[in-house]
């Protein structure tokens, strides 16, 4: 690269080729910076394994590709593959749909089993987002300096964590664990006095919730 505070800069280049092999960059005639090639070669014969990977001994190539969750499922059958306690709302509006979707363990990149429900009004002004997965196994809470720190309630016997919309954060957070499962509720539109109520109201998922 070029210094951007150099007044002029002398190249040597490999004319055939059009190679930079050395930069000097100089200030009021002054050299402050330079970079030189030691050692340069073209047309070298590459072995053909030089790009093979070869795994250590004991391990198998595995995939980085990440399996795409299984989506559009009912209640139960999200139930029937978590490895956790699934909870939901004891009741949401009527205007509200629900989107069921559940993530695969995998090895590598490592990912825990994951239920996700996506509750959205039909007019689009409410969204609640509610993942699960197993207590223990989730990240720590990693934002951006500007989110607002976690306020540690409880309500309804339940202990909670819950970071409210503020006007440099536009996302409501409660987290909490029920019975082994670690859920994370978010919203972009309601408060986070809002998603409180709705984790106090949280109970173990065998069927559709009912709507008032």
């Amino acid at each position: 690269g070029l210094d951007p505070d150099a007044e002029e800069y002398e190249l040597s280049v490999d004319a055939e080729r059009g190679v930079l092999l050395r930069v000097e960059a100089r200030h009021h005639g002054t050299s402050f910076f330079v970079a030189d090639a030691t050692s340069v070669a073209f047309d070298e014969p590459i072995p053909e394994n030089t790009f093979v990977f070869q795994p250590p001994d004991g391990e198998e190539i595995r995939s980085t590709a990440i399996e795409p969750p299984d989506v559009n499922l009912s209640i139960d059958q999200a139930v029937a593959r978590a490895p956790f306690p699934v909870f939901v709302p004891a009741r949401v509006p009527s205007n509200w749909e629900l989107h069921v979707s559940y993530s695969k363990p995998q090895g590598r990149p490592a990912l825990s089993p994951m239920v996700s429900l996506l509750y959205r009004s039909h007019d689009g002004t409410a969204s609640v987002s509610i993942s699960e997965f197993a207590a223990g196994v989730g990240d720590e809470d990693e934002v951006s300096e500007k989110a607002p720190p976690l306020e540690r309630v409880e309500r309804d016997g339940h202990a909670m964590e819950v970071r409210g919309r503020t006007g440099d954060w536009p996302q409501s957070t409660v987290a909490l664990t029920r019975d082994g499962t670690q859920i994370l509720m978010t919203s972009m539109n309601l408060p986070g006095e809002t998603l409180v109520e709705l984790a106090a109201r949280l109970v173990p998922a065998r069927s559709e919730p009912p709507r008032v």
